[in-house]
């Protein structure tokens, strides 16, 4: 066995790393007497995806278990370490450790790759020819990520359908960066597509407005848009007149004093309009009467002249010139089968959509196809994920010996020739 080797540096006996050797033995040596035992990653010069894998868990700090562990899973897939000091992105197939069941797959994953990017040196591959041949993977279809999209399906059908239901219930982002789906997108717009037509269907009977929904026909919406814009306004003056029936003084209350008349900028278009908005609707007064012509803010008056001719004269059968709170509730309630049928909507703009054909897409095999290309997708997951490792392998090799010396000696410190890592 051969013996560690210690040197003095910086006042104390340091553990040297120079190779493979020396990296087995470093968990042997106590971690109080490592020169470091964290060190954070935001300034480190490294490979930053050399980061990514070493600390997974993004706590910001490498820490000694963390190392070891690292070191652990490279001798594990590694069998042929002599290029651990030699700092090199290239890693030679011949070097991967096919005894085990993950070093035979990063094998035959490296072995594919010099197939596909028709290599020229077939004995091992480069860094950057991992980083090419991922950056193919994910501008295919199957890329593993569970996500698919349009520019990268093979069927025009679904290639549509994709961009039908990114623009109705939205999408995420794909390995590409493109815009994509996946299958609780997929479900979201069934379920949501089936509700949609089911609340459509009540809109007609035997092709005219259901009269249960639309009880003034075509008139119904424009009438009940019209009670919604005024009825917070005018509920607001009802609870108005009955704190003047309560309580007189009140209605000096709800007008500006003397003070604040002074100070209202008269000359201020924008002032008195403000003013006008907040002001009630009209005087309350204690008969909770409301006026439909004259004595209505001038602000609020062409709405309420307009809801009182479309509207309140229809629904009362007259033309009254005031209505008290019951008037309004009768007149508001007409349109309650419409607001509920309104408020059961999807939120999801279907309604860019025609109806048949997204009865068609939620029917028809539209949706298998979907699945189908998803599941495509997915298959290839674990294929990915070996690319990734195969980078990370090719990471530990080049950064691993240099990381354990910045934690354990504090070498590349004390020589002027190096640069530490921090």
């Amino acid at each position: 066995m051969a013996q560690s080797t210690f040197r003095k540096l910086g006042g104390a006996w340091q553990l040297l790393i120079p190779d493979a050797e020396a990296l087995a033995r470093i968990s042997d040596l106590d971690s109080a007497r490592w020169a470091v035992t964290s060190l954070p990653v935001r300034d480190l010069r490294v490979d930053q995806a050399f980061i990514t894998y070493i600390d997974p868990d993004k706590r910001g700090r490498i820490l000694v278990r963390q190392l070891i562990e690292a070191r652990d899973w490279l001798f594990s897939n590694l069998s042929g370490r002599a290029k651990l000091p030699l700092k090199t992105e290239s890693l030679a197939l011949a070097d991967i450790d096919q005894s085990k069941t993950e070093g035979s797959a990063l094998h035959k994953t490296a072995e594919r790759l010099i197939r596909e990017q028709s290599l020229a040196d077939k004995s091992g591959v480069l860094l950057a020819d991992v980083r090419s041949y991922r950056a193919t993977y994910a501008k295919a279809l199957a890329n593993g990520d569970g996500v698919i999209c349009a520019e990268s399906t093979p069927e025009a059908d679904s290639a549509d359908f994709i961009k039908d239901i990114i623009a109705t219930v939205g999408s995420r982002k794909e390995l590409s960066g493109n815009n994509g789906i996946g299958i609780p997108e997929l479900e979201k717009f069934i379920a949501q597509g089936k509700a949609f037509l089911d609340w459509k269907a009540q809109e007609l009977v035997d092709a005219l407005p259901n009269p249960a929904i639309f009880v003034w026909g075509a008139d119904t919406a424009a009438a009940a848009a019209a009670v919604k814009a005024l009825d917070a306004k005018i509920t607001q003056y009802f609870l108005q007149c009955d704190l003047v029936r309560q309580d007189s003084a009140a209605a000096k209350r709800l007008s500006l004093s003397e003070d604040e008349v002074k100070a209202l900028q008269v000359t201020d278009p924008a002032a008195m309009t403000k003013y006008l908005i907040e002001a009630p609707l009209a005087l309350p007064n204690p008969e909770g009467r409301l006026p439909l012509r004259a004595g209505v803010n001038p602000h609020y008056m062409p709405a309420v002249g307009s809801l009182a001719e479309t509207v309140v004269n229809r629904a009362l059968a007259g033309t009254p010139a005031s209505i008290l709170r019951e008037d309004w509730v009768k007149v508001r309630a007409l349109f309650d089968p419409y607001n509920a049928w309104i408020g059961g909507k999807p939120p999801e703009p279907f309604d860019k959509l025609d109806s048949s054909r997204l009865l068609m897409l939620i029917s028809g095999p539209s949706e298998a196809r979907i699945r189908h290309f998803v599941e495509l997708d997915l298959a290839a997951a674990p294929e990915v994920a070996q690319i990734d490792n195969l980078e990370k392998l090719v990471l530990y090799q080049r950064w691993i010996l240099e990381l354990a010396n910045n934690f354990v000696n504090l070498s590349a410190l004390y020589d002027l020739e190096l640069l530490t890592l921090f």
